[in-house]
């Protein structure tokens, strides 16, 4: 079971959620240059599988986007997964500003 799962909605479509997501890592990786670093994303379809080191652990996972909802989940490394409430919702606060902003 992933430490981190996450699902918001949204009324926006796939192509503008598609969007949000992009815009979200770009803006976060430029807030935390030094901890984030290494990003490799891979879209196949609808879903983006996802890795990058943050604080010297590497992060995976996937992010599901549909018309009405965006699922993200992650398998968080040991030291990492004792945050996992406090980056849930860190993600879920994120999700609402930039699933706002492509609106």
């Amino acid at each position: 079971m992933p430490n981190v799962n996450v699902t918001h909605s949204h009324d926006l479509g796939i192509d503008k959620a598609k969007a949000a997501v992009i815009l979200t890592i770009i803006t976060l990786l430029e807030r935390f240059p030094e901890e984030a670093t290494t990003l490799e994303q891979n879209w196949k379809d609808d879903t983006m599988t996802f890795s990058f080191i943050y604080a010297g652990q590497k992060i995976t996972g996937t992010c599901v986007v549909t018309a009405n909802s965006i699922t993200i989940q992650s398998d968080l490394p040991f030291p990492l997964s004792l945050g996992a409430t406090l980056i849930e919702s860190q993600i879920k606060n994120h999700a609402a500003e930039y699933l706002t902003l492509v609106a």
